[in-house]
């Protein structure tokens, strides 16, 4: 006879749910969102230079100690030193922003980044079912790449709060100190990225439309096999090859425009070697995207790759102490209902 799932297990599987979504949704946008980012814009040569020119005694340097010495070469002619990445290591990104900007400073942003994320989906909504065709199977990727367009202001400036120190001016008054100008110069780039997004959500889409796979009907053969991994595959090719290189472009472009009220939370060089130039000496004032992405050196990269595997490792780890606590909850509040009792029952067979 069965028996219906207690309801205290059912409202501790719905808790340990939304507990886990959280906790995992907080752990993406701390790390993966906020010290990637500064991952992006940090720049990978950063040096110290002391002043060549510093008054110094014109008299020789004693031999008394090496140390007096040394230091008095460094007076004499500057040192160059090289400093290690803030965003090395997450811990580090992590320290770094306790120590700048509070105990909450990895959660930065978050109030302007739920304003950008529902006002996408709204203005996606809007879309699909008014100037659109809502029959289509594309209408949900067109909609999206026109609406991240839409509010391309709104991702600037939560890239500027993010890589500024902190300000006390909330981010909706530094929305409105965006000029029009700037809000246009940054279309384009939003753009390249809106596609780049949506592309590899919709290529593997149409390959799964394409090959008419069916859960329930898929043979575990060699065929099936490859039918199965096709579509995950080719997703993470994409966002590998064409979605990170993009977003990396994007933030470095937006992070270009960052007013020079602002001073950034880690160091990077505005100029970005001498390919901004401003609109006073003739130049545009932006980053151009291609140069975004030549000039994120491989050294940066593969520092970005480093933050990202940490994420997966971190995610993974969540997942398992979840499904673990998950588990043993419900084990637990089985035994204390009564529903989790072994029964025997005794089976005769028939003679041969």
């Amino acid at each position: 006879m069965e028996q219906d799932i207690p309801k205290c297990v059912l409202v501790f599987a719905g808790i340990s749910v939304v507990t886990y979504v959280f906790a995992a949704s907080l752990l993406q946008y701390a790390y993966g969102d906020v010290v990637g980012t500064l991952t992006m814009i940090e720049s990978d040569k950063q040096r110290m230079y002391l002043d060549a020119e510093t008054p110094t005694d014109s008299k020789e340097p004693s031999d008394s100690s090496d140390t007096d010495e040394k230091a008095l070469l460094i007076e004499r002619q500057g040192v160059l030193v090289k400093q290690r990445m803030i965003t090395s290591s997450i811990c580090s990104a992590s320290r770094h922003l306790r120590e700048r900007a509070g105990p909450f400073s990895r959660l930065r942003g978050f109030g302007v980044y739920l304003v950008y994320q529902l006002s996408a989906a709204y203005f996606s909504i809007v879309l699909s079912n008014t100037i659109l065709d809502i029959s289509k199977p594309s209408t949900p990727f067109v909609a999206g790449f026109f609406a991240n367009i839409i509010v391309s202001s709104t991702i600037m400036v939560w890239t500027h709060v993010v890589i500024s120190e902190p300000s006390s001016k909330l981010w909706f008054r530094r929305m409105r100190e965006v000029g029009f100008k700037t809000r246009v110069k940054v279309i384009p780039a939003t753009a390249i990225w809106a596609f780049a997004q949506q592309l590899h959500v919709y290529l593997p889409f149409t390959l799964y439309r394409s090959l008419n796979i069916d859960i329930n009907d898929l043979k575990l053969d060699k065929a099936g096999a490859l039918k199965l991994a096709a579509v995950p595959l080719l997703a993470m090719a994409l966002w590998v090859l064409v979605v990170v290189p993009a977003r990396v472009a994007l933030t470095r472009v937006q992070a270009s425009l960052l007013p020079d009220s602002y001073q950034s939370i880690v160091p990077f060089d505005r100029s970005f070697g001498g390919k901004v130039v401003s609109e006073a000496n003739g130049g545009t004032g932006i980053l151009r995207f291609v140069d975004a992405w030549k000039s994120f050196d491989w050294h940066a990269r593969r520092r970005l790759l480093k933050v990202y595997l940490s994420v997966i490792a971190i995610q993974v780890g969540l997942a398992i102490a979840f499904v673990t606590v998950y588990l043993a909850g419900c084990t637990l509040l089985f035994k204390f209902t009564g529903h989790f009792e072994t029964r025997w029952e005794v089976v005769t067979l028939p003679d041969a």
